[in-house]
């Protein structure tokens, strides 16, 4: 028996261990090492766990010492016996002095020591998030609207000619400024016509800086990447196809920076469907080396029918994560990761599978992360709370949700309706501000369809109790 075959057997498809915990779902360790998520800390009681092995699937020759230990608090360490058998589970107990995650590093020896291999199993206890107060801040877009009351520091109908607009994709494009990304706008006489605004100046895409920090007063913008009139310009071009057959716009769902590059990804709507789904082209990603003022084509391409159509992402330890769905909103959401030098190198994406962990170049075996109809995401790692977040539109609930998960493979929380469209008609979107990321609360951009313009909302979060 060789090391290389023990080891192999402990992370195979067959051999994975569980764990298993009172009335929660078991959780399947699929990778070396794995976070399994408790309701919360444990305080007056303690909460048992038990951990299978299922070592009788590995196929040890029986005889062979195999040692197995998995910290100080376990009831046992156990030892193969001489006939072969092995205890059906370690029991580990969650005591309220435990530290947020609690590791478990098991160990496998045999031959007198000789041959060892190792995992580790990683308890998370720290408890989800709920959502508290939600507050409508300011009007971020168009002009003042009597029926909201609302601080309007930008006037972009006037200043950049944008009487309505919608999404406001947010991320840091360095440490003073941060791009606000618009879909299709229309200049100041931007009004409703039947069911859908309609205005001069059409453009299918804009962006904004900002570096205000103070966002209790609203979000100001600094600028705006303008014509030579000094009307907010479109960045990436789109014939304005109506027909349904050719390409009608090219609407912003994600942005990132990667050293002194933006890096943008779009979709390229065929047909608007209706507010629930749409149908695309192809959906694309184009870079700027000059601050957001020019946009130039990347390799990077996803067909019609691609999960990642529509993206959010986030950075984290030298990779990119990108969340991604269908066109549309009756998607469930997938994910992907690369490192951040190889953005460009499409063929080096690693796509998440439930079972089988990270797999190189095959978009295929994308599997969701949970089951829910996904609109328009955003992703944050909060830094205080130490879980990732993400907020979207949900069709199902007509609502803006929130979920949350100490790793971003999961698993995650419940939906957590954070606004619902019995307060907010016709809401959707939600942009998580990048710099409220270490704070109790988050800030976030929503947009309504009527009246077409988008807004600063504030959500107090904190943990469950």
């Amino acid at each position: 028996m060789s090391w290389r075959f023990f080891c192999v057997s402990v992370g195979s498809a067959i051999a994975l261990p569980w764990i298993e915990r009172p009335d929660s779902e078991n959780t399947k360790v699929c990778a070396d090492e794995v976070h399994i998520r408790a309701r919360a800390k444990v305080k007056n009681r303690a909460e048992s766990l038990k951990i299978p092995l299922r070592i009788d699937e590995l196929n040890v020759p029986k005889g062979i010492r195999v040692r197995i230990d998995a910290g100080t608090r376990l009831s046992d360490t156990m030892v193969m016996q001489k006939n072969g058998e092995w205890p059906s589970y370690f029991r580990y107990t969650v005591h309220a002095d435990d530290p947020d995650v609690t590791k478990l590093e098991f160990w496998m020896q045999y031959n007198a020591g000789a041959e060892r291999c190792e995992y580790v199993v990683c308890i998370d206890n720290r408890a989800d998030l709920v959502p508290g107060a939600l507050k409508m801040v300011a009007q971020v877009t168009g002009k003042p609207l009597p029926e909201f009351d609302l601080v309007n520091p930008n006037r972009t109908d006037e200043r950049f000619d944008v009487g309505g607009t919608d999404l406001g994709i947010i991320w840091q494009m360095d440490r003073k400024t941060v791009g606000i990304a618009f879909g299709d706008s229309y200049g100041s006489d931007c009004r409703f016509v039947i069911r859908e605004p309609v205005g001069s100046n059409w453009r299918c895409n804009l962006l904004a800086f900002s570096h205000d920090r103070k966002l209790e007063d609203g979000l100001t913008f600094s600028g705006m990447v303008t014509d030579e009139k000094g009307a907010a310009r479109e960045l990436i071009f789109a014939p304005k196809d109506k027909s349904g057959e050719g390409d009608w716009t090219a609407i912003p769902t994600a942005a990132v920076r990667i050293g002194e590059v933006d890096y943008m990804h779009y979709m390229m709507v065929r047909y608007w469907g209706g507010p629930k789904d749409w149908n695309t082209n192809y959906s694309a990603v184009r870079r700027s080396t000059d601050g957001g003022w020019t946009w130039e084509p990347t390799p990077i391409r996803f067909d019609s029918t691609s999960h990642f159509a529509q993206a959010a992402y986030a950075k984290q330890n030298g990779y990119v994560y990108m969340l991604g769905t269908q066109s549309g909103r009756s998607d469930a959401v997938r994910l992907l990761r690369f490192r951040e030098q190889d953005i460009e190198q499409q063929d080096r994406y690693e796509f998440w599978h439930a079972d089988r962990g990270w797999i190189v170049g095959d978009e295929e075996v994308a599997t969701p992360l949970f089951d829910d109809t996904v609109g328009e995401i955003s992703l944050i790692y909060h830094k205080k709370y130490r879980r990732w977040i993400v907020l979207y539109f949900c069709k199902r609930d007509y609502a803006i949700v929130m979920r949350d998960a100490a790793i971003i493979t999961g698993p995650w929380s419940e939906a957590k309706v954070v606004a619902h469209g019995r307060e907010f008609p016709q809401l959707y979107g939600s942009f998580i501000h990048p710099w409220v990321d270490d704070r109790d609360h988050l800030y976030f951009l929503m947009s309504m369809w009527r009246p077409y313009n988008v807004f600063l909302m504030k959500l107090d979060i904190a943990p469950r109790e």
